[in-house]
């Protein structure tokens, strides 16, 4: 997702498919936010939100979406939350914890009847923790 002022690149966000294992559910297909930047230029103008706002638009599709945060007030003021459970990567020989790694993910939508199961799935989610496929490569 790239954010443009009159032709000039200010920031940019995007998102990679993950699979994210809440302890005792199924993989949730996420939407794992990543690279969300603007220039120090062009910072505190809303470009930033902007591209959340556009990312969010596009991630309709997914279980899940989460991220790790640079800045944890930015996307607390979005309506982020932290993630409330333990979190492991998942490896060749077993789970292993990571305890350090800090993820958020939206908080519910103020009417969980629009969407149950995803509404669900994630107050769960939070409850159970995450597992995260280690990544290769």
């Amino acid at each position: 997702m790239l954010v443009r002022q009159d032709g000039t690149l200010v920031g940019h966000a995007c998102w990679v498919e993950r699979g994210l294992q809440p302890a005792g559910l199924p993989i949730l297909n996420t939407a794992y936010i990543e690279a969300v930047a603007t220039h120090p230029d062009w910072q505190r103008r809303g470009y930033g939100k902007l591209a959340m706002a556009r990312i969010a638009e596009e991630i309709t599709g997914y279980e899940l979406a989460a991220l790790s945060p640079a800045a944890v007030p930015f996307y607390e003021r979005l309506g982020w939350e932290h993630w409330r459970g333990p979190t492991a990567i998942r490896t060749d020989t077993g789970l292993l914890p990571t305890p350090e790694e800090e993820i958020m993910n939206p908080a519910p939508a103020a009417d969980p009847a629009a969407r149950p199961r995803r509404h669900e799935q994630r107050r769960m989610a939070r409850r159970r923790g995450v597992v995260k496929a280690a990544e290769s490569g």
